[in-house]
């Protein structure tokens, strides 16, 4: 049984796996949790995926005090099953690696796969803190993607640095055309959110005249954004998770 843990900005995510198939599923807001949990928790190893410095090394710490053993933490220099294509692999953010391995991972289970060739690209979206989006190419080859201010920054950036614009609830999202400035502000922030994966997919299209496209999303707040997406997608909370299993 491993242990797989998602350190991310606001949120601990764990899953437990035997071989590929996950057992079960638990989210966490401090290491205490986490390492209570990972005690009552029968697992063979642990294997991490980080992008919360301090509370990596607060965990494996103490998981290290507790078991008399490390877990296993996944970074850049490591193998994938992906082909790194991407200049300065040193920065590239493991939670990146790890989504875009998790997504690669479900198309092989699913029945796509025994077309897979040259036309099919995925797309892989992180809807979190910060929004990002990875371009995967045929054989399995990561492309690089794009970075921007997640939906939560984007709405708390607009009233810190705009005097007269108010802070808003997504519940103020009314129509595409906001009628009071509350709704305006609702309407840019989460069409702008879904609107990148409209760019991306007309970049893929860009590149080939018919290509096949499979979008996988996952992220905290995607459930805001998914009613907006209109492309066919898949959704998996524990992309990263299923990432991490992979990886390791």
């Amino acid at each position: 049984m491993l242990l797989t843990i998602d350190f991310g900005n606001t949120k601990i995510k764990t899953a437990l796996f035997d071989e590929d198939i996950l057992i079960k599923h638990k989210a966490f807001t401090s290491v205490d949790e986490l390492i209570k949990h990972s005690a009552k928790t029968k697992h063979d190893a642990a294997a991490v995926s980080s992008v919360a410095p301090a509370k990596l090394e607060d965990f494996v710490s103490r998981y290290f005090s507790f078991f008399k053993k490390e877990p296993f933490v996944i970074n850049n220099k490591l193998s994938f099953n992906l082909k790194i294509n991407y200049d300065t692999p040193n920065t590239l953010g493991i939670d990146r690696i790890c989504s875009s391995e998790g997504a690669f991972f479900l198309f092989k289970q699913s029945p796509a796969y025994s077309s897979y060739n040259n036309q099919t690209y995925f797309i892989v979206v992180d809807f979190g803190t910060a929004t990002t989006v990875e371009i995967i190419s045929y054989p399995g080859v990561f492309e690089g993607g794009l970075i921007l201010p997640g939906l939560n920054m984007m709405y708390k950036s607009l009233s810190k640095n705009t005097a007269q614009l108010p802070l808003i609830n997504l519940e103020d999202y009314k129509n595409f055309i906001g009628k009071s400035t509350h709704e305006s502000i609702a309407s840019g922030v989460l069409n702008a959110q879904a609107g990148i994966v409209d760019r991306a997919v007309n970049f893929v299209k860009e590149l080939l005249e018919f290509p096949f496209i499979s979008i996988y999303i996952t992220g905290g707040v995607a459930k805001h954004i998914l009613p907006f997406i209109q492309h066919t997608y898949f959704y998996e909370p524990n992309l990263v998770l299923y990432g991490i299993n992979q990886v390791y």
